[in-house]
């Protein structure tokens, strides 16, 4: 299905994102509490906002969401630390 041209102007797009498949690296998985939920193994909130959602969130099942995130664990230093000599 094409798109096509009408005096000069095209109609207007829909550009809502739909969920990821799966979750963000610093997505909080289950279980979820309170009024998160469950969805494509992630917590997510539901919004106020209705689709056409918001750059920011993503569409749902006619909804727009956005994910519960947690902060990424410090990746390991490759070197252990050093003692420092101690002075003389």
């Amino acid at each position: 299905m094409g798109v096509y041209e009408i005096d000069g102007l095209l109609p207007p797009r829909l550009l809502a994102r739909d969920l990821p498949s799966k979750p963000f690296a610093n997505s909080k998985l289950e279980p979820c509490s309170g009024s998160q939920k469950a969805i494509r193994g992630a917590c997510w909130v539901a919004t106020e906002d209705k689709p056409d959602c918001p750059d920011d969130q993503y569409e749902y099942k006619g909804k727009c969401w956005v994910p519960v995130l947690v902060p990424l664990a410090p990746k390991p230093s490759s070197q252990e630390p050093q003692p420092k000599p101690i002075s003389e």
